[in-house]
């Protein structure tokens, strides 16, 4: 793990400050339900490699403000977690809790040491993409940044779709007190869907369209329309 690298580390709990914290230092989802009860807040490290120690300890100095959002979804316990076998229906990480009773930690999740605001300006549909323009705005007072997550979900109820799924995202960097506007393009190709009775990828007449922090927190961003 090269040097630098360890401002991307992922922080979860209700807490900013923390006087009595966690360290998880693991390959997959936990169920950390005690651990984040008995504390002011956890940092999730994954695989940190040789400078783990050293990048926690930096991070929790406060040389660095974390930016990091979970690429999976953290479940209350381990009956929320199903058996996958090969004929499992696609609901997999944050698509199948999502339909359950909600994870601990949502897909995308991650706190800083500031406060970021995100305010879509607009939403428009060209020929091939759909794009996002956010106001992304740092309400603290250290410098931060932040990921502008875009997610999609077809309309279409009366076929087994997931609720939403991720389908852009950008990293921006924002200074205190500062904001700036960030551009994300979503392809048209990748919101649509293979139909195996025809083996021809098709699109729903129409999806909502979200952004946000997270897969939990968001707003709606607008409707397309095909």
């Amino acid at each position: 793990m090269r040097r630098g690298g360890h401002h991307h580390l992922t922080v979860v709990g209700d807490e900013k400050l923390v006087s009595d914290g966690k360290l998880i230092v693991n390959g997959k989802p936990l169920c950390i339900g005690e651990a984040v009860k008995n504390s002011d807040a956890v940092i999730e490290m994954f695989n940190g490699g040789d400078l783990g120690g050293l990048c926690a300890a930096e991070l929790i100095d406060g040389q660095w403000n974390p930016s990091g959002k979970l690429p999976i979804s953290f479940p209350r316990s381990s009956a929320q977690i199903p058996c996958y076998y090969n004929t499992y229906p696609g609901w997999h990480g944050g698509k199948y809790m999502d339909v359950e009773k909600g994870s601990l930690y949502d897909f995308g999740y991650g706190l800083s040491y500031t406060d970021f605001e995100l305010t879509c300006i607009s939403c428009k549909k060209s020929e091939d993409k759909i794009t996002l323009t956010v106001k992304v705005t740092n309400k603290g007072d250290i410098d931060g940044d932040e990921i502008v997550q875009v997610y999609v979900g077809s309309d279409n109820t009366g076929a087994d779709r997931p609720v939403k799924v991720l389908k852009g995202f950008k990293r921006v960097s924002v200074k205190a007190g500062e904001a700036l506007t960030a551009e994300i393009d979503v392809l048209i190709d990748d919101i649509s869907f293979y139909n195996p009775e025809n083996s021809n990828w098709e699109l729903d007449e129409s999806y909502t369209v979200y952004v946000g922090a997270d897969s939990k927190n968001l707003e709606v961003a607008g409707k397309i329309t095909f």
